[in-house]
């Protein structure tokens, strides 16, 4: 399998010119000063509306920027989020499988229900603070969706009782066997594993497009099991309980180390199910 860099240069000398981002970027990136004039969280307060897609795959890097501010005490006041259960492209949860009447690349009629609930936030927002027709105090402070129930409003995020939820990989034995178990105690000791990838046959992602990563349940489900005899796809689940819990915001991987292979990358694929 040839370098991804060989791609880029077929492509460039097909065009006949070449990216100056790539150039900086690749392959080693060059320092360069991306706020001359001063960072602009130093700057003059201003009201911000941050968006935020739970499934975006730029969803952690989006709600950076309203943590951040929400700390300094001169853009606190100011800042305002709403977040939804959409990813990158706006594919919303409620569609997952996306069907032909609900995708807004094929359906002109879907791609007008999604432009009226991608900009309503944003022009509700303009309608306060460019053209002053309505109240500061009409708007949510947090504006936010919960996987298959609806809309909230919150004064700020996290919203008030909310707590992070931790989980553990346990099990890590039998991962490349049965399956591993995703615990809320950390394990005591240590464990190890051991499974191996093939480069030139690559795990597909078990949904259409990444991009649609709202498709969490039927085709992840079914993509599962057709992969059950991979040594290069290891599943960990949580076992099911009786308390309900709503899960809501971005999640955070912590660090893996995979001692045979310090540079290994080992990408999680995240997925839920509702049970009947």
């Amino acid at each position: 399998m040839r370098p991804l860099t060989e791609v880029f240069e077929d492509l460039f000398r097909a065009l006949g010119a070449r990216s100056a981002t790539y150039d900086v970027s690749v392959p080693h990136r060059v320092p360069l000063p991306i706020y001359p004039d001063g960072h602009p969280f130093d700057a003059r307060p201003i009201p911000v509306l941050h968006a935020v897609g739970w499934f975006d795959n730029l969803a952690i890097v989006a709600m950076r920027d309203y943590m951040a501010l929400s700390r300094k005490a001169s853009w606190a006041s100011l800042q305002y989020l709403t977040a939804d259960s959409v990813d990158h492209e706006n594919f919303h949860l409620r569609h997952a499988p996306i069907a032909e009447k609900d995708d807004d690349g094929v359906n002109d009629e879907a791609l007008a229900r999604m432009l009226t609930q991608y900009t309503e936030p944003a022009l509700d927002f303009f309608d306060v603070f460019l053209k002053g027709i309505r109240d500061a105090g009409t708007l949510p402070k947090v504006s936010w969706h919960l996987g298959h129930e609806g809309y909230h409003e919150a004064p700020s995020w996290p919203p008030p009782g909310a707590r992070e939820h931790h989980l553990y990989l346990g099990n890590i034995a039998a991962a490349a066997d049965v399956g591993g178990q995703l615990t809320e105690l950390a394990p005591v000791g240590y464990e190890a594993g051991e499974w191996a990838y093939d480069p030139e046959n690559l795990v597909a992602s078990s949904v259409r497009e990444l991009d649609r990563a709202v498709d969490l349940s039927v085709r992840q489900a079914a993509g599962r099991v057709a992969r059950r005899d991979r040594q290069d796809d290891r599943p960990w689940s949580e076992r099911p309980g009786r308390r309900i819990r709503d899960l809501a915001g971005a999640d955070r991987n912590g660090p893996h180390r995979v001692p045979a292979a310090p540079r290994a990358p080992v990408p999680p694929e995240h997925c839920q199910q509702r049970l009947p």
